[in-house]
């Protein structure tokens, strides 16, 4: 819950008998409240009349508890507790992008660095992708400090490069997404590369051209290969 709301404990308790009611099975109902106001805190939704009494009281976790422990958040275990610090850190460079820049790649990082699973890695940065939104251009610089990354580390994830790509390529129809796609993926894997030698014919290629670079990048030794 974003925002105090003065019949959030209703829903909460409409929630609950609704879920039980549909399958039969008493639900645990845990509320999450992400708003700035540290004094609303609502844990119970109580009724009575004549003689009937109905008393549904739910746990809370309130993120402003953890607001002065972000160094404990970021290098905890519990999947959890980086969410809450993406949550900390997103409204902390509301105003300066360079900096969420700074703090998003180390997020991505730590993900990396815990042990997880490939999925779990994936899903997890969905989500502090989502938080931690940049304009374009910065964008485009995180997404290839986090290629370089995954080379140097010799992780080969999906990130969020090829995620937007194809998002911006068939959502909104447009092949600047794929051809952004395989200029991340051309300098992650021809380091030396100038971009005189790939980047026009990347942006005045069709979308057939642009398959079939994508598929001969993925056993070309030399960037004239990919180009074939």
């Amino acid at each position: 819950q974003g925002q105090p709301d003065n019949d959030f404990s209703k829903r909460m308790y409409t929630y609950n008998y609704r879920i039980y009611d549909k399958f039969g099975q008493f639900p645990v109902s845990l509320a999450v409240l992400a708003d700035e106001n540290e004094s609303w805190k609502p844990t119970s939704f109580n009724q009575e009349q004549w003689g009937c009494r109905m008393d549904f009281t739910f746990p809370v976790a309130k993120l402003t508890d953890y607001a002065n422990q972000l160094d404990d958040l970021m290098v905890s275990d519990n999947p959890f507790a980086i969410l809450t610090a993406a949550h900390f850190l997103t409204k902390r460079t509301k105003h300066d992008m360079n900096e969420r820049l700074q703090v998003k790649l180390k997020l991505a990082k730590l993900l990396y660095q815990k042990g997880w699973d490939k999925q779990e890695v994936i899903e997890f940065f969905s989500v502090i992708d989502w938080l931690m939104r940049l304009p374009e251009a910065l964008t485009r610089q995180f997404q290839q400090n986090l290629a370089d990354y995954e080379q140097e580390s010799k992780m080969r994830y999906i990130t969020s490069i090829e995620r937007l790509a194809i998002q911006d390529a068939t959502l909104q129809g447009k092949l600047e997404g794929f051809a952004l796609l395989i200029e991340v993926q051309i300098r992650a894997k021809f380091h030396d590369a100038n971009d005189a030698d790939f980047m026009p014919k990347l942006h005045t290629a069709d979308q057939e051209d642009l398959m079939r670079y994508s598929v001969q990048l993925l056993s070309a030794t030399t960037l004239d290969q990919v180009f074939a």
